[in-house]
């Protein structure tokens, strides 16, 4: 009897199940990002809202918001450098924990500094966690997958980030107060904190099967199973704190900086939209509702791009699709500027969230290219603090410039691309390399 072919389920499922096998040692960074991020959303529509009911001004209301990015940029590069030297694991087990405890600490103390103090000690939690996270996904992914990683952290992020504002103003609505996002925050964060206490293997390397000879410690994945050549395998790591480590001063190579630059031109967008950008399309003639579905509009290809973004990455190496998504950026950001219809620049939002969800794996191929042996959490916690000042700075000019007109923001987001891309690809192409480039960092 001639084989039958089989059905689209069974081949959905075997596909679903080959993504799991080969992402297995990464997959409960991605689910804790996922968890998380859906608590921290669920916060998001509610904050402002408690804040003001605690008879806080809108002056002190805009500190005790500022508070957890003080509290990053300051942090990240520290927690960064420790993660490096000790395990990463108990320290964003721990960063976890710790934020899960803060965020429900507010129903008990609302005052403006206990407030204020809070949001600081929770952006310092998060300091902790995420430069460990992101060395892990580094040091865990060769160079022609890192791209493909990232895009999937990314997309787990924004689809938390969906998903958490739902839940956050449905539960506040249903159960009639502002307990419920607090304790949906608590719970989520103290989850993720579990899945990575249980489920993440401590200084894992994730290999192509194929290398398996050059990594004499390697293992098979769970059940002692075979792989084949497009699957990954284990490798243990030695995570020792005297492990042989680059001095710090290799940190601050060419590639790294250029990284930080062009970090720095992208994150003003993210502050120039977080900021302005409900207000610039009501004054456009949009409505409340039409804001919303802006959002959504931003969000999907946020959400799907990361994983393609990737791989077009990985195939291609990281300055071409940083010049690409960086000229399409410029473009959109003039459209927002020019326009004069709320319906035209919702319609332009999703090729900005497309770009912007692209350049980001390109970014981090890029500083995992120049990230020097044993400092993958020491870079990643520059390149954290790096975005988060460029945030700090776009909301408040931003703010500033949409008071004189409401295009003047945008005008500031792509002068500041154009100014970091340019510094960006001229710093790489003229400073001296710290040590000889190979083949793909010369092709880009």
């Amino acid at each position: 009897m001639p084989d039958q072919p089989s059905p689209p389920s069974s081949d959905r499922r075997a596909r679903v199940a080959a993504w799991v096998h080969r992402w297995r040692p990464l997959l409960p960074i991605f689910v804790a990002e996922l968890i998380a991020l859906i608590g921290f959303g669920a916060l998001l529509p509610v904050l402002p809202l408690f804040i003001q009911d605690q008879g806080i001004d809108t002056a002190h209301l805009g500190l005790i918001i500022a508070a957890w990015p003080l509290a990053k940029l300051i942090f990240e590069p520290i927690f960064g450098w420790w993660a490096d030297r000790h395990a990463r694991k108990p320290q964003m087990v721990i960063g976890i924990v710790a934020l899960s405890v803060v965020s429900l600490l507010p129903l008990f103390f609302s005052s403006f500094l206990a407030l204020f103090a809070l949001r600081f000690i929770a952006g310092m939690c998060t300091a902790a966690y995420d430069p460990a996270a992101r060395g892990m996904i580094t040091e865990a992914t060769d160079e022609d997958e890192r791209g493909e990683a990232f895009g999937f952290y990314a997309s787990f992020q924004v689809a938390g980030f969906v998903m958490g504002p739902a839940l956050g103003g449905v539960g506040a609505a249903v159960f009639g107060g502002y307990a419920f996002p607090f304790v949906a925050t608590a719970v989520l964060t103290f989850l993720a904190a579990m899945v990575l206490a249980f489920r993440l293997r401590p200084d894992t390397h994730v290999v192509e099967a194929g290398d398996l000879a050059h990594h004499p410690g390697a293992r098979p994945g769970p059940a002692g199973e075979a792989f084949s050549g497009s699957e990954l395998a284990v490798v243990p790591e030695d995570k020792a704190p005297d492990q042989a480590q680059a001095p710090l001063r290799a940190v601050f190579n060419r590639t790294v900086v250029t990284a930080l630059v062009l970090s720095f031109g992208l994150h003003l967008t993210f502050g120039t939209y977080e900021v302005v950008w409900a207000l610039y399309l009501v004054a456009l003639g949009a409505t409340v509702g039409w804001v919303g579905v802006s959002f959504v509009l931003f969000a999907i290809p946020e959400l799907f791009m990361g994983p393609i973004a990737g791989r077009w990455v990985d195939r291609n190496g990281p300055l071409r699709p940083i010049i690409i998504t960086g000229i399409t950026i410029t473009i959109t950001g003039t459209v927002y500027a020019l326009s004069r219809s709320y319906l035209l620049s919702s319609f332009v939002a999703p090729i900005e969230a497309a770009a912007t969800a692209s350049m980001m794996p390109a970014l981090y191929m890029l500083l995992g290219r120049g990230t020097p042996p044993g400092r993958a959490s020491t870079t990643q916690g520059l390149f954290g603090a790096t975005g988060t000042l460029a945030m700090i700075t776009a909301s408040v000019v931003a703010g500033a410039l949409f008071e004189i007109h409401i295009g003047l923001p945008f005008v500031f987001f792509v002068v500041g691309i154009v100014t970091t891309m340019t510094v960006g690809l001229l710093l790489y192409r003229t400073l001296p390399s710290a040590q000889p480039e190979s083949a793909a960092e010369r092709s880009g």
